[in-house]
């Protein structure tokens, strides 16, 4: 297919379940990325967002001590420390001149297990979250497109917001989060990911001399299961919207391995260029725009195991048109015809698109490596995998999360 490259790298877990991922690249900077299996899914009701008031509040300094870790590890880094959460996993990202990875190890084992918070602190950034929270709530837009995340996860924290509420976050005390960060801050439920020109040796050491003493605790577990979407078509019609948006939502909870890889190629199959009937009747002869993704919607990019199929900037006439056309190029995926010479076509494209977007930078390739551990196939395997995907591998795919059990959401201007 003239894609010749692979992506390797290596692996090691500790005694306690804290998982080190790395590869050695030559480059004057390395990538060091710490995940964490804490977030909304995991969290009781009652306490909703508390993992996001603690990724606060561990940058707070809630001694002199943490504070001064926090500037010595900008100086390393050269930038403002932060972390990202989303529903869960808390997520560390640093950068740093390739010199510095043992010291930023050293300062962050310290910061990551310090259990130190004062309440005057908590109180302020309880604040802070709790105005974060309302920018998602009061207006007629937002309290739609809440409701539409609630119908695609009912009655589970992917339907919800995952910084809480002001009630829920208001009832969060200093013990909480300690509990928190005891019970979650585990070897069990950490992933390390290191990017660069480094020792290996040096690194494991290092690491096991610190992130290898955390408790090994038990794996996190999510409090409930995902339940299937009700089939509905769902409308909302709002001033501030320029033109007419759908997305039609099916869910894939759990989705990994193979078939991640399969529901990937299946977005370049139906949406990309000449191989794609939908590009050239919507694109070229309608100018309508759309777009295929798993893990991803125009409206929230933390929206989880959901596959969405968006398409915009079409006249009220033509909304029936476009859900029938697409209806039919997913019957043709899930009764099996799908042209051999364009797959293969697309899986050179997927696979050229994935070595120069996703590999070159260390960030995108510690990402990578992220992906290997938690989407439970080795990074290492994307070539195989995308090179050996044949007609039938895409119909299973579409037979099994491409049915009836589906939402449909038109958003047009008032």
């Amino acid at each position: 297919m003239g894609v010749k490259q692979k992506f390797e790298f290596e692996e090691k877990i500790f005694d306690n379940g804290l998982w080190l991922g790395y590869k050695r690249v030559d480059s004057p900077d390395i990538v060091m990325r710490v995940d964490v299996d804490q977030g909304r899914v995991y969290e009781e009701e009652s306490k909703a967002g508390i993992t996001h008031l603690l990724e606060h509040m561990l940058f707070k300094g809630a001694t002199k001590n943490t504070t001064e870790i926090k500037e010595e590890l900008e100086k390393l880094t050269g930038r403002e420390l932060s972390a990202e959460g989303d529903y869960d996993t808390l997520r560390f990202m640093f950068r740093m001149p390739r010199n510095n990875l043992e010291s930023v190890i050293d300062l962050f084992f310290e910061m990551f297990t310090n259990k130190q918070i004062r309440e005057e602190e908590l109180e302020k950034e309880k604040i802070i979250v709790g105005n974060e929270a309302r920018l998602y709530y009061g207006s007629p837009f937002l309290d739609f497109l809440n409701g539409v995340r609630r119908k695609t996860y009912p009655n589970h924290p992917y339907g919800e917001l995952d910084c809480g509420t002001n009630e829920t976050i208001n009832s969060i005390s200093v013990q909480d989060l300690i509990k928190l960060e005891e019970n979650g801050f585990v070897g069990s439920n950490t992933k390390i990911v290191v990017v660069g020109n480094f020792d290996p040796d040096k690194l494991i050491k290092k690491v096991d001399s610190t992130f290898g003493r955390l408790k090994k605790g038990n794996p996190v577990v999510p409090i409930s299961e995902v339940q299937p979407i009700i089939p509905e078509e769902i409308e909302g019609s709002f001033e501030a919207q320029p033109y007419i948006s759908l997305s039609i939502i099916f869910q894939i909870p759990g989705i990994k391995d193979k078939d991640r890889v399969v529901m990937d190629t299946i977005g370049w199959y139906l949406g990309r260029g000449a191989n794609s009937r939908l590009f050239r009747v919507l694109r070229e002869e309608n100018q309508i725009c759309y777009s295929f993704g798993i893990d991803r919607d125009v409206h929230s990019k933390y929206w989880k195991d959901h596959y969405s199929i968006f398409a915009s900037n079409f006249d009220t006439l033509k909304r029936s048109y476009v859900i029938s056309m697409i209806k039919d190029e997913l019957d043709k995926l899930r009764q099996g015809e799908i042209d051999s010479e364009a797959l293969k076509r697309v899986k050179h494209g997927w696979l050229l698109t994935f070595y120069e977007d996703e590999v070159e930078r260390l960030e995108s390739q510690a990402d990578n490596i992220i992906k290997a551990r938690s989407r439970g196939y080795s990074v290492n395997e994307v070539d195989y995998l995308v090179r050996n995907l044949t007609t039938k591998d895409l119909q299973r795919a579409a037979e099994k999360y491409f049915n009836d059990r589906y939402l449909v959401v038109t958003i047009t201007p008032k």
